[in-house]
């Protein structure tokens, strides 16, 4: 009796760091949903004309989370584009597999393969035409992508008709590749 006794007693230090292993990963994947909830906030209410650091303007600032909110959209939208909103999915789910106890699997690159396949969504953004209602100066892939399709055009000696759409889906393709790795 005395030695089922001490068993039991082995395995619940055990048992308690297992449940507190997992409950501080629930807590830090809803820290992380909550940071990606916060960010598509910021861009779901991102409006050209809200103050920021690239637009000093005398108004009240319309972005839902006030002014941090409204230059990081700005900055996000500037430099990216409407490929933006891409980077959040990679947080989206570090953040529920770490809520549902399945820890993501982070190896070396993952950090990486994140940036890189925002760069491609951008580059493959920049290579939509612009409609005359896109605010910015820049491309749809904003200057990041404007920057990266500079590759392709010097390769290929410009990129128009269906070029555009073949280096579009190319970089749509590793978009998606990288991202998956992420």
């Amino acid at each position: 009796m005395q030695a089922t006794a001490d068993m039991a007693l082995d395995h619940e230090p055990s048992a308690l760091r297992r449940f507190v292993r997992r409950n501080l990963h629930a807590i830090i994947g809803i820290g992380v949903l909550a940071l990606v909830g916060a960010a598509a906030t910021a861009l779901g209410t991102w409006r050209v004309d809200d103050p920021s650091l690239s637009n000093a303007v005398n108004q009240s600032v319309a972005n839902y989370l006030g002014y941090p909110g409204a230059v990081f959209a700005d900055l996000a939208m500037q430099f990216l584009g409407v490929a933006a909103p891409i980077l959040l999915i990679p947080g989206l789910i570090w953040g529920w597999r770490l809520i549902a106890g399945t820890m993501p699997r982070f190896g070396r690159l993952t950090p990486l393969s994140w940036l890189l396949g925002g760069l491609a969504a951008a580059a493959a953004a920049a290579t939509l035409p612009v409609p005359d209602s896109w605010p910015l100066p820049t491309g749809l892939g904003g200057v990041a992508g404007d920057l990266l399709l500079r590759l392709p055009e010097a390769l290929l000696g410009g990129i128009a008709g269906w070029s555009a759409v073949l280096v579009g889906l190319l970089l749509t393709l590793c978009a998606v590749g990288l991202l998956i790795h992420a």
